[in-house]
């Protein structure tokens, strides 16, 4: 219950400069599947975060529009001391490219001025609740 006040009461800031690594599925710990809870459960707030996200890449005119547009909701959780963005989405995993569409939104998503900061681990998860494509990570840029 607690863990669910934090995600519900983190805060969204910016990240200057970022990279994107891909892993191998099974790493960083982002589950292959998400249980039925949290997948298709989550709150107005994280629904609204997909809205957000959504508006922000039309308005950027990003060239990853027409896959973003399927996102509907972000979702900050976090596990002891690891954080994760999980992207839920309406794709379905036999149309079109898996692994592309999942590239697509979290490279979309690392560029977005609201994202979690501490968000550094990345699943996009189909309309079934099952991830798509590789585990991302995402690292700052050091100075």
């Amino acid at each position: 219950m607690i863990t669910r006040r934090l995600l519900l009461t983190a805060s969204l800031l910016a990240l200057a400069g970022c990279s994107l690594e891909a892993h191998p599925k099974g790493d960083l710990a982002v589950p292959d599947r998400l249980t039925p809870q949290p997948h298709g459960f989550y709150h107005q707030d994280e629904a609204r975060d997909g809205e957000l996200f959504k508006t922000w890449a039309a308005s950027e005119n990003s060239s990853d529009w027409s896959v973003v547009s399927h996102v509907k909701a972000v979702q900050r959780v976090v596990e002891g001391d690891a954080v994760y963005a999980y992207i839920h989405t309406d794709l379905n995993p036999k149309k079109g490219d898996p692994d592309m569409q999942a590239q697509a939104i979290g490279e979309a998503y690392t560029q977005w001025p609201q994202r979690a900061t501490d968000a550094v681990r990345i699943g996009v998860f189909d309309a079934q609740g099952k991830r798509m494509g590789r585990a991302m990570m995402v690292e700052p840029q050091r100075s």
